[in-house]
């Protein structure tokens, strides 16, 4: 995972099944049994809903997405974001106080 870290990928573009091409803000990288994922933020959307995908970097160092397909490895990956999203609560809570 440390080789996606040191990346600075701000956004990316997917395409959809439809060939419709997303634009998406990255949130986080997540790292669940061995493996790595990617949350991503589409920018042209009002929801707040995110897509999240396996994540590895390919040949050309180029990002790599692939489908989920297995339910309990998709809610091992959406129970770490959950968690990483209290973490940041919990952050942000405490720097907030230490502003005060």
């Amino acid at each position: 995972m440390d080789d996606a870290n040191e990346k600075d990928f701000d956004t990316i573009t997917i395409v959809m099944e439809n060939d419709e091409e997303v634009e998406c803000s990255i949130i986080t990288y997540l790292e669940v049994d061995d493996k790595e994922y990617i949350v991503l933020l589409p920018l042209e959307e009002e929801s707040e809903e995110v897509y999240i995908y396996r994540f590895h970097l390919g040949e050309n160092e180029e990002p790599v997405l692939e489908n989920i397909t297995d339910d309990d490895e998709y809610d091992a990956v959406s129970d770490a974001y959950e968690e990483f999203l209290d973490d940041l609560d919990y952050e942000d809570y405490y720097s907030d106080q230490d502003e005060e």
